[in-house]
């Protein structure tokens, strides 16, 4: 589940006042959860009956110090619940940002095993290339080398054919000329042998130039295909001469073209070898790279599934939270209009309670006022003292009168003694500036020492008596502030007793309050009664507050009866006595 599909619902935006209590303690939590949501005014509004108001009227008023646990429990659990939820939310949306986090690492790393892999494609087909290229440039190399075998096992056999046949007819030649020496010993022994004879073709001219013109037919026919045999023999011998010249200068040729060849097929090599090495060094790369993105991928995958998983598992918690809420939606709606309900019952009660309150505290104020005790009983008759409250409260409610009655006179003694030490203290400033004129008037003047001794003696006795006045004045301002905190001490312990003994009943004293009220006619002055029987009973709380008693009426009680015991309904409002300020 993603974070954006939790229903968010304010649980917070709660109406209901903090002071008053629910009574029910087997409310839970998830029952009060939404106990003040947005749909509060529309379930009040529908779900009001007058059955279940009379119901909740007589058990309400049985809840106490429970109900306030019990409520202060379920708001603790409301807010545990609210926790839990923000912190399930929270969890939740930690765990959808590290899934994204891993999609998207898992992107990044598919999208760099396809590009690896397409490296590694092209870096195969290159090597393939490269391979091919080599082989290609191997087998060219060979058929070279086969070529040029060949062509110098050619050469070397046709230099091997012409030097024999050059070596056979300079073998025939040397026979020829060793003939031709011999022929020309036996023909011409006394002739010198001379270079023109070979050279001359008319072997008659020659013997006609050496003067052996009587020579026979035969021997000028062996003369003359000697001759022709010598010349043949020489135009023979310059044409292989010519011939190995040719075949020298081709075979020089060749191999140069064959050492060429060589330092070419050593570059390749070299070059061939520097990219095997690094293609071999980039494949051992790129398979490191494989490996290692193979790890990621699987373990990117296992937390892939895990977290999957772990969707799956809050997928279904949550389905199970929803039924829960669900089901505590329903359960509460029914809750929540039966609270209502009693919302408003204590809402009148409050507001009831707050009048009967500042009718009391108006009471005992003017009674507490009146210097007379039959002013102040003749107050409290017209409100009902005589009739209907009964005799432990009757003595309860004249000791809280005079108890207020002297918080006031102490507080009147005291705003008398603070404007005496005033009075006081700005007669001694007085006094302190005449002496100091005094002083420099005397410094002035040329009075006899002796007067002046006896005037600053005189002085000095006035100061003295000053401050004496004013220690006992704060002696007495001492023992005041000790006599109202006994006071107070005594009003709590009175407040004690009151709470201890006036508990049960609130709710027949309420009605009987209320029929009275109804019928009664409040005039501007003391309280009547047109039924004639109402009880009070009023206690008083101290608190010090700066040199000042401070009463607050704490507890209200009637009773239908006088010898019944009395209960209390709890209101808390303070009645300040130290606020009343009474002037001479």
């Amino acid at each position: 589940m993603m974070a954006d599909e939790i229903p968010e619902r304010d649980f917070h935006s709660s109406t209901v006042p903090t002071d008053l209590t629910i009574t029910e303690s087997t409310i839970s939590s998830s029952d009060v959860v939404n106990a003040a949501g947005p749909k509060f005014m529309e379930l009040t509004g529908n779900k009001s009956s007058r059955g279940r108001h009379a119901h909740q009227t007589k058990f309400g008023e049985q809840s106490g110090a429970g109900d306030r646990r019990s409520s202060m429990k379920n708001r603790n659990l409301e807010d545990r619940y609210n926790d839990l939820l923000q912190e399930v939310n929270e969890i939740r949306v930690t765990q959808v940002t590290q899934v994204s986090a891993l999609e998207s690492e898992l992107k990044l790393k598919s999208y760099e095993l396809k590009q690896s892999q397409q490296q590694n494609k092209s870096l195969q087909s290159q090597l393939k290339t490269n391979l091919k290229e080599k082989t290609d440039a191997c087998v060219k190399v060979k058929s070279l080398t086969e070529k040029l075998s060949a062509l110098r096992k050619v050469s070397d056999q046709e230099i091997c054919n012409l030097n024999m046949s050059l070596h056979e007819k300079t073998l025939k030649l040397e026979m020829y000329e060793k003939i031709q020496t011999k022929i020309d010993h036996v023909l011409f022994p006394d002739l010198p042998v001379s270079d023109t004879a070979v050279n001359d073709t008319d072997v008659e001219g020659i013997l006609f130039n050496f003067g052996y013109g009587n020579i026979s037919v035969d021997a000028k026919l062996r003369l003359q295909q000697s001759l022709d045999l010598a010349k043949r023999l020489s135009s023979e011998r310059d044409h292989l001469e010519k011939n190995r010249d040719d075949m020298q200068l081709k075979l020089n040729e060749v191999e140069k073209k064959y050492h060429q060849l060589l330092i070419e097929l050593n570059h390749l090599k070299l070059s061939d070898k520097c990219q095997m090495s690094e293609l071999q060094s980039e494949l051992k790369l790129k398979k490191f790279e494989l490996e290692r993105l193979s790890i990621l991928y699987s373990e990117v995958n296992e937390k892939y599934k895990d977290t999957l998983l772990e969707k799956e598992r809050l997928a279904e918690k949550l389905d199970v939270l929803r039924e829960e809420f669900a089901n505590s939606q329903s359960s509460s709606a029914e809750k929540i209009s039966s609270l209502t309900v009693r919302l408003q019952e204590k809402t009148t009660r409050l507001e009831t309670y707050d009048k009967l309150e500042a009718e009391l505290d108006n009471v005992v104020v003017q009674a507490a006022t009146l210097p007379n005790e039959e002013d102040a009983e003749q107050i409290l008759a017209a409100y009902g003292y005589r009739s209907s409250i009964p005799c432990n409260l009757k003595r309860r409610l004249e000791q809280s009168l005079k108890l207020a009655r002297r918080v006031l006179e102490l507080e009147h003694i005291n705003s008398e003694q603070k404007k005496e030490l005033f009075a006081n203290r700005d007669r001694n400033v007085n006094l302190k500036q005449e002496l100091d004129i005094l002083e420099e008037t005397l410094k002035l003047s040329g009075h006899p020492t002796a007067e002046l001794l006896q005037v600053i003696q005189k002085r000095d006795l006035i100061i003295a008596k000053l401050h004496e006045n004013i220690k006992q004045l704060d002696l007495t301002i001492t023992k005041i502030t000790s006599s109202n905190m006994e006071l107070q001490g005594k009003i709590s312990q009175l407040d004690a007793k009151l709470s201890e003994a006036t508990k049960p009943r609130t709710s027949c004293i309420y009605k009987r309050y209320t029929a009275n009220q109804s019928q009664s006619v409040i005039s501007s002055g003391p309280y009547q009664s047109s039924s004639g029987r109402r009880g009070l009973s009023v206690s008083f709380k101290g608190d010090s507050d700066s040199q000042g008693a401070v009463s607050s009426l704490s507890r209200i009680s009637f009773s239908d009866t006088p010898s019944s015991s009395a209960s209390l309904i709890n209101i808390k409002k303070p009645l300040s006595f130290s606020k009343l300020r009474f002037e001479e």
